[in-house]
Formats: structure tokens, C-alpha cells, sequence
């Protein structure tokens, strides 16, 4: 190769690797987050589960204020399990669940369980926070199936929200966003605040590929918007009936291992907001509760006395510290007389 190309090529990688550089040091003075949360395979095809012994601060999301995240060595966002055998409550759901936004302490499943120790301190109760954002019902059988049934434990609190439907009827979302990319040094990568900005770009352009009625005000057939419609409309009849299929064999699980099912609804903030809208989802997962002997908890009432505005992030779809502790009041009236003694 003659010299002059070979310069060439050298001053070019340079200057690439210079103006990489240069960037990463501008979005860390911008206040850019240079750490993410990280994911590994799970044992079924196509599941990713979050990796254990993480601890950092997320900064990632524009609208959540910084929390410290801690992914203990079972992979849950919780502290370690501190009662081997002790009567143990496992909390399934999405980001709402997860506590996105805030930090452990605040969650509804870490405040339940500090509740409940303190009314059955010889119980042991463990409440396990196995949350995580983005999963809909597939993501949380499997990952109930694989990580949730090894615990023994007595009780699932499933949570729902709205979402969850239009996630589960499109199938593949969450598995695709999250599917890992081979690269080269990327455990070294995942620490810049440049391989984070990436990452979000990734993810916004695959759920918008992959799902984009989220991302529409009103498409041709209405999809996203007449999801509190009465009558159901044909396509939320079709996405309903395939998330209670994949909820059945939850439910199904559940019996077959004694396990106390508890469904959980947390309604968007435009249902607590506007009391016009229909209780679509609580009507419709009341009646499956009711079908498979599992207690119903709804929420909803108690945060609308709080006002939206109290009980939400500002500018963001979840619940604040002070909606979690609602929530996990709304749990503890109910559950507290259930524990045995």
C-alpha cells in the first residue's frame, strides 16, 4: 500500500476516533448519562432479563428525575432476599412496577413489604420486586416461569397497565428492543455516554417500527385511541382476547402451584384524570380475577382523590413516590389479612 494512502487512512481514523472523543466529553458536560441499565439472554428464546449486580444512577430518561438503580444477584431490582423461607410475594409487571423514576425505597413492593414485616414481623415476608420495563405478558410468564416458581412463593401480584395489551398483540416489541448488540469492547462501550445516546435512538426507532400505534394520535381504524371505547371495538375485542390468553396460562400456573393470584390494574393518568372514561381494563380483568378465583385490587379510586398531579412524574406516564405509596396502601388493605400466621 503506498505511503500516502496509508497516511491518509491513519489521519482519518485519527480524526474519527478525536471527534468521537470530543463528543462523548460534550454530552458529559451536557449532563448526558454514561451508564444504562444492562440486559442478558434469559433460558427461553428471545427473552431478555435484566443483569444481575448492577448499581448506578439513571439519568437516561429526560422527564424521571435521577434514581439509583440496584439489580440484586438474582436479577431483580430489589435488595437481596433476606428470608430464605420466609412467606414471600412476587410482583410481576412492567416499568410500573420496576418504579421507573424512582428509587427502591419508594416502590410499592419494597413499601409493602416493609408493612408487612412490621404487622407479621415473625412472617418473614418477602416482597419481591421483579418488575421490569417494557415486559407484557409473554416477557412476565417466562420470566415468572424461569426466575419466580424456583422461590416457592405464596402469592403473585401480577400488575397491568394499558399498554400491555397493544405490546402483547404486536408480540415481538419488547424482545426486539432489547435484543443485545454483538460488539466489539462493549462492556467498555456501555460506560460512554455516546454508546447510551445510541442505544435510545435504537430502541425509539424500533418501537416505532415495530409498534407504531404508539405513536399515533389516531390511526385509520382508531386503534390507539378508542381503547376506553363501549362497545369494545373489533380490534381491541381481538388484542384483548389474545393477552388473556397468554394472562390464562399465568393463571393456570398459579393453581396448579398453589400460589394466591392478585391482578393489580394502575390506571393511565388520563384515566385519572378524566372520570368520564370507561374502566375498560378494570371491568374486563375484574371478571378474569373473578373467573379464576384471584383477588382484584383497583387503584383507581384512591388516586383520583390524590388529584394526577400528586400521584405522577410531571411530564411522564408514571406513578411518583407518592402514587406508589397509594398503590401500595390499596395492596396492603387488601392482602394484610390474607397472610397466614
Amino acid at each position: 500500500m503506498p505511503k500516502k494512502i496509508l497516511k491518509n487512512i491513519s489521519i482519518l481514523f485519527i480524526a474519527v476516533i478525536a471527534s468521537l472523543f470530543i463528543a462523548e466529553i460534550i454530552l458529559r458536560l451536557m449532563g448526558a448519562p454514561s451508564r444504562g441499565l444492562e440486559f442478558e439472554p434469559g433460558k427461553e428464546a428471545g427473552l431478555y432479563l435484566m443483569k444481575p449486580n448492577q448499581d448506578f444512577i439513571e439519568k437516561t430518561y429526560k422527564y424521571q428525575p435521577p434514581h439509583r438503580i440496584i439489580i440484586n444477584s438474582r436479577g431483580f431490582r430489589d435488595n437481596e432476599i433476606k428470608y430464605e423461607n420466609g412467606y414471600k410475594i412476587f410482583c410481576s409487571g412492567d416499568s410500573f412496577t420496576y418504579g421507573a423514576g424512582v428509587d427502591l425505597e419508594y416502590t410499592f413492593a419494597d413499601r409493602l413489604e416493609k408493612s408487612l414485616r412490621k404487622i407479621k414481623p415473625d412472617l418473614g415476608v418477602e416482597v419481591i420486586n421483579a418488575g421490569s420495563g417494557g415486559a407484557t405478558i409473554d416477557d412476565e410468564l417466562a420470566f415468572f416461569k424461569e426466575k419466580g416458581l424456583m422461590l416457592k412463593p405464596q402469592m403473585l401480584v401480577f400488575q397491568f397497565y394499558e399498554n400491555d395489551v397493544l405490546d402483547f398483540h404486536n408480540r415481538k416489541k419488547n424482545r426486539e428492543i432489547y435484543r443485545p448488540t454483538k460488539l466489539p469492547f462493549k462492556d467498555l462501550l456501555r460506560r460512554t455516554a455516546l454508546y447510551i445516546k445510541l442505544y435510545k435512538l435504537k430502541t425509539y426507532l424500533l418501537s416505532r417500527k415495530i409498534n407504531p400505534e404508539l405513536y399515533q394520535a389516531q390511526d385509520e381504524s382508531g386503534k390507539n385511541s378508542d381503547f376506553y371505547a363501549l362497545p369494545v371495538t373489533p380490534f381491541w375485542r381481538d388484542a384483548w382476547n389474545d393477552y388473556l390468553a397468554g394472562l390464562q396460562k399465568l393463571a393456570d400456573i398459579c393453581k396448579n402451584h398453589d400460589i394466591k393470584l392478585i391482578l393489580l390494574v394502575i390506571p393511565s393518568v388520563e384515566q385519572v384524570k378524566d372520570e368520564n372514561k370507561s374502566d375498560v381494563p378494570q371491568i374486563t380483568l375484574e371478571n378474569f380475577a373473578k373467573k379464576n378465583g384471584a383477588i382484584f385490587i383497583n387503584p383507581l379510586a384512591a388516586l383520583r382523590a390524590r388529584g394526577a398531579e400528586d400521584v405522577y412524574l410531571k411530564s411522564d406516564r408514571h406513578l411518583n413516590a407518592r402514587g406508589h405509596k397509594v398503590v401500595a396502601d390499596c395492596l396492603l388493605s387488601k392482602l394484610r389479612g390474607m397472610l397466614r400466621q
